[in-house]
């Protein structure tokens, strides 16, 4: 009888280990399907970022760069300079200088957003801003899936040929 207890209880061990490895499988598969579902998502989303080109401030362009860092292409509709105000969604945009048209970008393709120093200096002062006075402004880019990319900088406007532009630019906070 001894011999015929212990088949019966070696064979309900094996049921309970067999039943904890059936958890564990559905659990692990749960789980795949979740992160590959969540790669799926993540890489059909267009990312892209507005960055400043490091090199060109002492230059007479201000300039700046839309790169697309997604796998799905991206189309820049819009470019541009524009005033910063506070509450500016809830305000018209003053535009300083705009680029309508299409852009297309594809993985980690790029496009330049560039103003000269010395027109944007003229478009400050004919908006009544003084020489010497420092001023926020934003780099605009809007893309094909309605997405507004803004970087503030600050401006001090110059008289044309007298002074030299001085530029800082804000981190995002």
């Amino acid at each position: 009888m001894n011999h015929l207890l212990l088949i019966t209880t070696d064979a309900t061990n094996w049921e309970a280990i067999s039943a904890i490895g059936s958890i564990l499988s559905a659990i692990a598969t749960f789980l795949a399907v979740v992160v590959s579902l969540w790669i799926a998502l993540k890489s059909t989303k267009a990312k892209t970022e507005l960055l400043r080109n490091y090199g060109r401030w002492d230059r007479d362009d201000i300039s700046f760069r839309i790169v697309n860092k997604s796998f799905v292409p991206v189309t820049i509709l819009k470019k541009g300079f524009v005033f910063h105000k506070p509450y500016w969604k809830k305000r018209a945009l003053k535009v300083i200088q705009e680029e309508g048209g299409k852009w297309s970008l594809g993985h980690s393709e790029q496009v330049n957003i560039q103003i000269n120093k010395n027109h944007l200096s003229k478009v400050l002062i004919t908006n009544g801003f003084k020489p010497r006075q420092k001023i926020k402004l934003l780099v605009l880019c809007v893309d094909s899936y309605e997405k507004k990319h803004l970087q503030k900088f600050t401006f001090e406007v110059f008289k044309f040929e007298e002074d030299e532009p001085n530029l800082v630019l804000n981190k995002k906070s």
